[in-house]
């Protein structure tokens, strides 16, 4: 079975949970309702599957789950929601990918190999129908203090930029702390932060937001996991830390505490002494000055040069496409046209892009190279049948002569060269 080569995503992604059916897999698109179902799930397996993938639409996981009731299946599509998110975080380097789990804690993982999908789940299904016949209890939730912020409390909610922004520009340092409600770790680290910012209040700024009702605040300051802290002071970023990390966490407020006692000392400016008297000195009678002869001297003029020309703009050698229309107006003409598919998350895309990139430089005059993000135009991948990337097809007087899938860099510049003149 041939298996699509894909992605390598640099992002993290989440998933909205769809209608279950009882004889299917759960389609999720927010990270927060995938972790409150691996948390009620003794057994369980994540698909990550890509609409543009052939070898995801084998129904053998869909037919493995009414098979299998006692394991909870669950889809991620990288195309849906928070899907490419999701798939950064489990680094998940190609669909399909399969992902076996206890509760939270992955156990095994198989890519793109159906047989190996078939075995594992036959290892689980009895420890499965096991635990459902004992309904095992769900694992025990920590317990948490839940400290609403206040307008007069330490710890101050902010769910906007401006907000945030007010805060960062007032000139007294700032600590904001990103989290959300499903995170552990964000659990864990609370009364801590929360100390820290009763005993510090009156040097620092304590300000938490919530990665959930302010994703766009927690994307703009790219922040890639919770917790994570962020300081500024006297608006600008100073530190970040990953993670429920205690003692740096308290060693970073001690010293945004002691940059607020520091005080810059004002010299004190002594009197300038005061200048001596100066005595009069009568000044020489001048003596009659002596008439020369004067002679006349030409200075040469230099001519102004002229500015040079301006050189002429260079024309592009490598065109980025994203409508059809402006597809058709390269791949019509006589010359050949090589189109390249790809996405910026993809890691094999990344291996193509030099060699493209040159091969477009070299050979402009020759052919033309378009490139076109398969996120920007999902409407002309589909309408190509482009099932993986990076892929590239070449075109001659509006016809595809030829295609090149996957990275094979011995090959790739020979099969693109032999369709130049």
């Amino acid at each position: 079975m041939k298996f699509s080569r894909l992605l390598f995503l640099p992002l993290i992604l989440s998933i909205s949970l769809h209608s279950k059916q009882m004889d299917g897999p759960e389609l999720i698109t927010t990270q927060s309702v995938l972790d409150e179902t691996l948390k009620k799930s003794p057994y369980s397996v994540i698909k990550f599957t890509a609409p543009w993938c052939g070898a995801c639409k084998s129904p053998i996981f869909n037919e493995l789950a009414k098979d299998n009731a006692d394991i909870t299946f669950i889809i991620v599509d990288i195309s849906k929601g928070e899907g490419a998110k999701i798939a950064k975080k489990y680094k998940v380097g190609g669909v399909p990918t399969f992902a076996f789990h206890d509760y939270e804690q992955e156990t095994k993982r198989v890519v793109g190999d159906y047989p190996a999908l078939k075995s594992q789940v036959a290892v689980v299904a009895p420890k499965a129908k096991k635990a459902a016949e004992v309904k095992a209890p769900e694992p025990e939730q920590p317990t948490t203090i839940t400290m609403e912020a206040t307008a007069e409390g330490p710890v101050k909610t902010v769910t906007s930029h401006d907000e945030l922004n007010k805060h960062i520009k007032s000139g007294k340092p700032v600590i904001v702390k990103f989290y959300t409600n499903w995170c552990g770790y964000c659990k864990k680290i609370k009364p801590a932060f929360d100390k820290l910012a009763s005993d510090f209040e009156e040097s620092v700024t304590f300000i938490e937001v919530d990665g959930d009702k302010a994703a766009e605040l927690a994307d703009k300051f790219q922040v890639q996991g919770f917790p994570t802290f962020i300081s500024f002071n006297k608006g600008k970023q100073v530190k970040e830390i990953s993670g429920a990390d205690k003692p740096q966490l308290e060693s970073h407020t001690q010293e945004l505490h002691e940059s607020t006692l520091k005080k810059p000392v004002k010299a004190v400016k002594k009197p300038a002494p005061k200048p001596a008297p100066k005595k009069k000195v009568e000044a020489p009678a001048p003596k009659p000055a002596e008439k020369k002869a004067t002679k006349k001297i030409k200075i040469p003029v230099k001519e102004k040069k002229k500015p040079a020309p301006k050189p002429a703009p260079k024309k592009p050698t490598h065109i980025e496409v994203t409508t059809i229309e402006e597809l058709n107006k390269y791949t019509g003409q006589g010359k050949p046209t090589a189109v390249k598919f790809y996405a910026s998350w993809c890691g094999p895309c990344q291996v193509v892009k030099p060699i493209f990139e040159s091969l477009s430089k070299e050979y402009s005059d020759d052919m033309n190279f378009i490139s076109i993000n398969i996120d920007d135009a999902r409407d002309i991948a589909q309408q190509y049948g482009v099932h993986s990337i990076p892929h590239i097809k070449i075109f001659k007087g509006g016809k595809e002569v030829d295609k090149i899938t996957g990275v094979s860099t011995d090959t790739f510049e020979k099969q693109i060269k032999r369709h130049i003149k």
